[in-house]
């Protein structure tokens, strides 16, 4: 049953693999895998409908883009 005027809080947790633009329009994408199978989700960093952004682990990497993330094993792809 949906009521109107409730909304519902989902947390969403994986690995930013890439930031994109700058300033008002800039839009992160999430990697996370999610029964065996990897999904990505665009958000906007400025979005009123996003709480908060937490960074739970910053790790130092070498390039801008994560996209070889999606060819590696899930377990390279997650976090613990």
């Amino acid at each position: 049953m949906q009521r109107p005027n409730k909304r519902r809080l989902s947390l969403f947790k994986g690995i930013i693999i890439a930031k994109h633009k700058s300033g008002v329009h800039t839009t992160i994408r999430v990697r996370r895998i999610i029964a065996g199978v990897g999904v990505e989700i665009t958000f906007p960093i400025y979005s009123p409908r996003i709480k908060e952004i937490k960074v739970i682990r910053h790790k130092k990497v070498r390039r801008a883009k994560l996209y070889y993330l999606k060819h590696k094993l899930p377990r390279f792809s997650t976090f613990k």
